[in-house]
């Protein structure tokens, strides 16, 4: 009597699909959904519009895009790519993934070093603590994040095995 014994590998990719995707959801979910309530005191509460607290802001909006961009997106690479624009969504997809991800980062550092100037002692002007600096340094965020995301679009070693 011959018996066949079925191997428990053949069905995990579905159970790490579906745990990926419940854990990318409850992500999604959380981060959304106190992101938003971040800025809707924001919003409602003007009086507690200072410099440190727009950087603040300014991570949320970019946990909120992360989150919205993101999230999908990187969910999006574990299936297969048959589409004729592959490539092209691809490395836009990767982009915008980069960007996203670069500007929360990027906004992390610019809040510490917004921290770091209002503390240190030789840093203690007021210009550190005028909004237009604050702006300059949210500009330059988004900027620098998305220079140091361009490569995956251009440069075939960045794309080149994530797009296939």
């Amino acid at each position: 009597m011959e018996t066949t014994t079925e191997t428990p590998t053949e069905d995990s990719p579905v159970v790490i699909d579906v745990v990926n995707t419940t854990i990318y959801v409850t992500i999604a979910v959380v981060g959304l959904l106190w992101n938003s309530i971040l800025i809707i005191i924001f919003v409602r509460h003007r009086e507690i519009w200072t410099t440190g607290n727009a950087m603040i802001f300014n991570l949320a909006v970019c946990d909120i895009l992360n989150l919205i961009i993101g999230v999908p997106l990187l969910s999006l690479y574990g299936f297969p790519h048959s589409a004729p624009n592959h490539m092209t969504f691809c490395r836009i997809r990767l982009v915008l993934r980069h960007w996203m991800t670069g500007a929360s980062a990027l906004s992390v550092v610019g809040l510490s070093f917004q921290r770091f100037c209002i503390t240190v002692s030789w840093f203690k002007t007021r210009k550190y603590k005028k909004s237009t600096v604050t702006a300059v340094i949210i500009l330059l965020v988004w900027i620098a994040a998305f220079v140091i995301a361009l490569p995956f679009a251009f440069v075939r070693e960045f794309y080149g095995h994530m797009c296939g």
